[in-house]
C-alpha cells in the first residue's frame, strides 16, 4: 500500500499532476481495505527483514522454557516410582498425602532453584 502511495507521489512530481488529482488517487488506496496475511506473505516479510536466521529467532528461549518442566516432570516420576516400590514391600499403596507431598518437595526444589539463579544474574 505504502509503495502505491509513494509512487503515485513519484508520478505527480515527475509530470506535474494537479494537486487535487493526486489527494483523490491517494484517497482511493487509502479506502481500500488491505489484503489479510497469509502464511507465504508472513514468511517473505520475515525472510526479507532478517533473512533465513529470521525463522529461527526465538527457538532458543522456548526450548529453555519447554525443558525445565519436563526435567520436573521426569523428577515427579521416578520419585513417585521409587515411593511406589518402597510402598510394596509393605504390603500397602500410596496415600494420596504421599503423592501430594512428591508434588509440594519437586515444586518447592524448582522454586528455590529458580531464586538462587535470580540471585546470581
Amino acid at each position: 500500500m505504502e509503495e502505491k502511495k509513494e509512487a503515485l507521489r513519484r508520478a505527480a512530481s515527475e509530470s506535474s499532476l494537479a494537486g487535487s488529482i493526486l489527494r483523490e488517487k491517494l484517497a482511493k488506496l487509502d479506502s481500500k481495505k488491505p489484503r489479510p496475511y497469509g502464511t507465504i506473505h508472513a514468511a517473505n516479510e520475515v525472510y526479507s527483514e532478517a533473512g533465513i536466521v529470521g525463522f529461527w529467532k526465538g527457538v532458543i528461549p522456548a526450548l529453555i522454557l519447554v525443558c525445565n518442566p519436563s526435567i520436573q516432570f521426569m523428577i515427579y516420576e521416578s520419585s513417585l516410582k521409587r515411593l511406589k516400590a518402597r510402598s510394596a514391600k509393605k504390603q500397602g499403596g500410596i496415600t494420596a498425602l504421599e503423592e501430594e507431598l512428591v508434588k509440594a518437595f519437586i515444586s518447592l526444589a524448582e522454586k528455590n532453584k529458580k531464586v538462587v539463579s535470580n540471585l546470581r544474574n
